[in-house]
């Protein structure tokens, strides 16, 4: 079972938009369930938060997080957020790519 992959505040967010919905997730987890390559240009990043959008790239981390924890991501660990103007936020933020980051961690190989 892993340690280091656990939200900061022991809660994740999930942000509903009415037109798309994502999960928040601190980088640093991302980075340690090795992911970095498997998240989609569809998600967004400040440089230490990465919003994983709802479809694809949420599942993708809720499924690697219940391998690395030996247990699921619970109802009760997910905050609901309903928030109709985020979106342009959203949009104003960089599209998640693995690339950089894998340079400047040394994540190792990155598909392209």
């Amino acid at each position: 079972m892993r340690t280091d992959i656990n939200p900061d505040d022991g809660k994740y967010t999930y942000i509903d938009t009415q037109t798309h919905a994502y999960l928040v997730v601190p980088m640093h987890e991302v980075l340690a369930l090795e992911l970095a390559d498997e998240i989609s240009e569809y998600s967004y990043t400040d440089g230490t938060t990465v919003y994983l959008e709802e479809d694809l790239d949420a599942w993708t981390f809720c499924t690697a997080y219940a391998y690395a924890k030996d247990e699921p991501i619970r109802y009760g660990d997910i905050q609901y957020v309903l928030a109709e103007k985020w979106q342009d936020k959203l949009k104003s933020l960089e599209r998640f790519n693995p690339r950089p980051l894998a340079r400047l961690v040394g994540y190792g190989e990155v598909k392209k």
